[in-house]
């Protein structure tokens, strides 16, 4: 729900989508966010994966197979963060 919501509203906001109009998307509360998401790294991280998640099964669509992987590579650490996450694809 919360993901959705973060969707919808990067989509129309752009990447300066604050977590409040997320939270408004979702019909929460912002600290609810940050309970589900956590923070703005984390919640760029989970829409990541899940557009990564959405690519594979476009790709094994297409070919019409199922060995399409894929795994996401964390690199960095500023200021705290857990760092930002890429998705790597392998046929």
């Amino acid at each position: 729900m919360v993901l959705d919501a973060a969707e919808r509203v990067i989509a129309r906001e752009g990447n300066g989508a604050s977590l409040e109009s997320i939270a408004v998307e979702a019909g929460v509360t912002k600290p609810v966010v940050y309970a589900r998401v956590g923070s703005r790294a984390e919640l760029s991280n989970a829409l990541s994966a899940r557009l990564a998640e959405r690519l594979i099964t476009a790709a094994n669509g297409i070919r019409g197979t199922r060995r399409t992987r894929f795994a996401a590579v964390r690199f960095g650490n500023v200021l705290g963060s857990r760092g930002s996450v890429i998705p790597i694809f392998a046929a």
